[in-house]
Formats: C-alpha cells, sequence, structure tokens
C-alpha cells in the first residue's frame, strides 16, 4: 500500500489528551504515517505536536480515525502519479477521490499554497 511504496499519509484521528487544567478532553489531530511495523503492529507518525517517529499502535490509531471516516490524503510528485493511481485501483471500494494538482511557484506568499514551500508541483489525493 502507500507506506509500503514510500508515499507519506495523512490522516486525522480523534485523541485524548491532558488540557492545561488536567482534564482529559478529546481533540481531533493530524498526524502523517510514514512506516509500520507488522510484527509490533504500530504506526510510525510524525507529530507535531507530541514528537516525530511516534509508534501508535495500530488499534489505537483504527478507533480515533473512525472518527473521520478513515479519511486521508496522500501527496506525491506528479512523475509518481501512476504508481499512486495503481495502489487506489487495487484497495479502492465505495470510497470518494478528490484530486487536486497545484503547479505553483517553489516561493509563494499565500498560505493557501503552503505545500508550494515543499514541492513546486505537487498532486495531492484525498479519499473518504
Amino acid at each position: 500500500t502507500f507506506l509500503a511504496e514510500g508515499f507519506p499519509v495523512l490522516v486525522e484521528r480523534g485523541v485524548y489528551e491532558r488540557d492545561f487544567n488536567g482534564v482529559v478532553t478529546w481533540m481531533g489531530h493530524y498526524q502523517v504515517l510514514t512506516g509500520y511495523n507488522d510484527q509490533a503492529d504500530y504506526f510510525l507518525a510524525q507529530d507535531s505536536y507530541t514528537t516525530p517517529n511516534l509508534q501508535v499502535d495500530s488499534q489505537e490509531l483504527s478507533n480515533g480515525w473512525r472518527s473521520f471516516n478513515y479519511a486521508y490524503i496522500v501527496a506525491y510528485p506528479m512523475e509518481r502519479e501512476a504508481e499512486v493511481m495503481n495502489i487506489l485501483g487495487r484497495t479502492l471500494t465505495k470510497n470518494r477521490i478528490i484530486s487536486r494538482r497545484w503547479t505553483v511557484p517553489a516561493m509563494t506568499s499565500s498560505p493557501r499554497k503552503i505545500s508550494s514551500f515543499f514541492l513546486p508541483i505537487l498532486t495531492a489525493v484525498l479519499i473518504w
């Protein structure tokens, strides 16, 4: 799938955290999944709220991700589009796909084009 082929996947999931008053609260939170370990049954997540290379138990990820209907975004360079479409063809059932392509200058002042700071040509696919 995407991670096995080297494509990071952005997911939103519900997590329980202690707030500033020590009360446990629920919040939606984005994480970028970059790997997994089948034997230990965890995903490797890049998490700006806690730490890079965070090990997230696969059942914990699934439970929190369910709150957002398992939607995910895959960003990839255009030259790898055929690989992404091949993976989607193997895994897609009743999911919906929205594809958006950005071809913008590498530096821009528009906050809407923040992705351009990472790749001058970026394609993202949102699946839900």
